[in-house]
């Protein structure tokens, strides 16, 4: 992974991808998975898009999850595809298996645990966004601060996917569906 590039698991583009099939399975049969790499680092490898894609082992170039991001809002028009992608992930009882932040928060079998620790796990996720946690005393709830690197080009796709990673997250503790 070139260090100026910044990256992106395929955990990530695996739940857009598994949403579309599932709610909207005649855009995602439609989706030119190929263009998503154009002009990227895996270009070469565009015959093997989608399979690339729904690897959530696989890190992807930000600019080839933005582009998917972008072919998934406009083939169902829903400008918060992320979100609900993010969000019908903790709702599916079959996934194709945990992601890094399902194994850690049931590991540490701690919401308030998870939450804390979620400036470590947030690198699981991309090479550009740092989160800190600020708790408050007394209060059930916590304040998540976001820092997206500048070299990363600004969007709104990292405050979808970490609102549907917390409204989510708590099903895992048998909870409701908001952090």
């Amino acid at each position: 992974m070139p260090s100026d590039t910044p990256w992106v698991t395929g955990f990530l583009s695996s739940i857009i991808i598994d949403y579309l099939e599932e709610r909207h399975p005649n855009a995602a049969r439609a989706l030119p998975y190929a263009d998503v790499f154009t002009g990227s680092d895996l270009a070469d490898r565009a015959l093997h898009a989608r399979e690339l894609l729904t690897d959530p082992n696989q890190w992807l170039p930000q600019n080839a999850l933005s582009r998917l991001i972008r072919l998934a809002e406009d083939a169902t028009g829903e400008t918060d595809t992320v979100y609900l992608a993010t969000r019908a992930h903790f709702e599916r009882p079959h996934r194709r298996g945990p992601s890094i932040f399902e194994i850690i928060a049931t590991l540490l079998d701690d919401v308030r645990g998870v939450v804390r620790a979620s400036g470590r796990w947030a690198t699981a996720f991309s090479t550009y966004t740092a989160l800190q946690t600020i708790e408050h005393a007394g209060r059930t709830e916590a304040t998540i601060l976001s820092r997206i690197d500048p070299r990363a080009r600004p969007t709104r796709i990292p405050g979808l996917f970490l609102r549907g990673q917390f409204e989510g997250f708590p099903a895992l503790f048998g909870g409701g569906t908001r952090a």
